[in-house]
């Protein structure tokens, strides 16, 4: 029996957001029979979800030992002190007994900034981690850059084994770090292929029509949807800028803004100054059922990304048969098949993207469903975590 334990400032029944969220989550469901699985983190239920003790709750037909640090209703919304630092913080005052656990982090702060004692120690990195501190990243490290690296090189000393989801990050990690140069490994990300998944023309076009009546747009609607944080990182200004461009030579086109984010206020003032709020149907936060639903009633996928790592949204796009068009970041080019299931543009601008999106709609037998789908059938999670898994048991 292999005792992992998660440590993550999140509630895996609760509302957080984002590709690490869904990547534990989907780790929980998937790990093998014989892992006894904890989580140390957040609660957004304190009535059902105490804070400062262990409960055992079924999470998706697995028992999950859960200890919230403390309560936190509201995740997806910025703070005056970032969760990612008082989570941390508030680690450094208890105490678990984890010697025979293997820990696993998400996140560098909490295996640097705390004093955990575990078995073995394993960190993920979810993205390039050249650009946490870039003047694009919404994280507040990036004012301070110095100190992030300070408390990257003690998560580094401090880690067994570490993972990054692009091979940007392994070498990186292995070019500042040459100590540990064996110890740093590529795993890919993967989407959840229970919710992500194509259903029937027919279904597709039930649905299709019940969310164009919802939102009152016509039959002839083309839909881009844009589905991310709403963060300097996705760049969601070019995002509308591109959308603009292409609206103009194709009236039909419509843009959906799925998520949210501090830069809500900045794309809602881009909006009016484009001129196109009558194409622009904003959807906020949705759960991953309905997000899947839009990917699936949608023509094409933007992502206008600064910078990434190996994004999930591209994953489940595509594992819900929607072409993407995508700037080229991190691991983009492993995902999506240029001219076949997308197009990836090499130049950040709202003239590249516009084109690649009135391409993309113009053609679409060229960039067909089906191919979509079946590149996604490497990047599931009977695919990618056996290995991962397997290699934990390794690392034991």
């Amino acid at each position: 029996m292999l005792k992992l334990t998660t440590i993550h400032p999140f509630d895996p029944w609760g509302s957080k957001i984002g590709g690490i969220e869904s990547a534990i989550r989907s780790m929980l469901q998937h790990a093998p029979q014989d892992f006894e699985l904890s989580l140390i983190g957040v609660t957004e239920d304190p009535a059902q979800r105490p804070i400062g003790q262990w409960s055992t709750l079924e999470f998706r037909g697995r028992p999950i030992r859960f200890y919230p640090v403390f309560s936190d209703q509201q995740p997806n919304k910025h703070t005056r002190i970032p969760l990612f630092l008082r989570f941390p913080l508030a680690l450094r005052f208890k105490r678990f007994d984890l010697q025979d656990h293997m820990a696993i982090y998400h996140r560098v702060e909490p295996i640097a900034l705390s004093s955990l004692t575990a078995k073995s120690h394993i960190l993920c990195v979810h993205g390039d981690p050249r650009e946490i501190v870039s003047p694009r990243s919404e994280v507040r490290w990036r004012s301070i850059p110095w100190l992030y690296r300070m408390a990257e090189a003690r998560a580094v000393r401090r880690s067994s084994f570490i993972y990054s989801v692009c091979r940007e990050g392994v070498e990186y990690f292995q070019q500042n770090y040459p100590t540990h140069h064996d110890r740093i490994s590529f795993l890919s990300t993967w989407y959840c292929d229970d919710v992500f998944f194509p259903v029937s023309d027919h279904q597709r076009e039930q649905n299709r029509q019940q969310f164009l009546k919802k939102h009152n747009l016509p039959d002839s609607t083309c839909m881009v949807l844009f589905a991310c944080r709403w963060e300097e990182q996705k760049d969601p200004v070019l995002a509308l800028q591109s959308f603009a461009l292409a609206a103009a030579q194709n009236p039909d086109m419509h843009l959906a803004l799925a998520g949210g984010g501090g830069m809500r206020s900045r794309m809602e003032e881009a909006i009016g100054n484009l001129n196109i709020s009558s194409k622009v149907c904003i959807l906020g936060s949705l759960s991953a059922p309905d997000l899947a639903n839009a990917l699936r009633i949608s023509d094409v996928f933007l992502m206008s990304s600064n910078f990434e790592g190996m994004p999930i949204g591209v994953m489940e796009a595509l594992a819900c048969g929607l072409p993407v068009v995508s700037t080229d970041v991190g691991e983009i080019r492993a995902l999506v098949q240029h001219g076949e299931t997308g197009l990836i543009i090499n130049q950040r601008t709202p003239e590249q993207l516009s084109n690649a999106l009135i391409d993309v709609v113009n053609n679409p037998q060229k960039f067909n469903r089906d191919a979509c789908v079946i590149s996604m059938q490497k990047f599931n999670p009977d695919s990618i975590l056996p290995p991962f898994f397997k290699s934990l048991k390794e690392l034991r």
